[in-house]
């Protein structure tokens, strides 16, 4: 709930109920406790970005070799189209 004054140095009533029952004096361990979990949200992304980093270059030689063998393929069945159409072509001709 925020405080309903003009600026941040005016008390309101809020404020003043937290002072009456104690709550203000948890703010500065709560924020300290806040910033460290944020510290150790950080670490565990700069951890798994590390992991996945080397599961990239293990996979990269991977994907290498399939991108070759899926070139050779491609360059078979073209020259398999080629055949083809060479040998669909030529038959007509050859019967007249």
């Amino acid at each position: 709930m925020k405080p309903k004054g003009t600026s941040e140095y005016d008390d309101v009533m809020l404020e003043y109920i937290e002072d009456i029952i104690g709550t203000a004096v948890l703010k500065g361990p709560i924020e300290t406790a806040l910033s460290e979990a944020d510290r150790l949200a950080g670490d565990k992304k700069v951890a798994r970005l590390r992991i996945v980093e080397t599961d990239k270059v293990k996979l990269d030689a991977e994907r290498k070799e399939v991108q070759a063998w899926l070139k050779l393929t491609n360059e078979h069945v073209f020259c398999l189209l080629a055949q083809t159409l060479m040998q669909s072509y030529s038959k007509p001709l050859q019967s007249q």
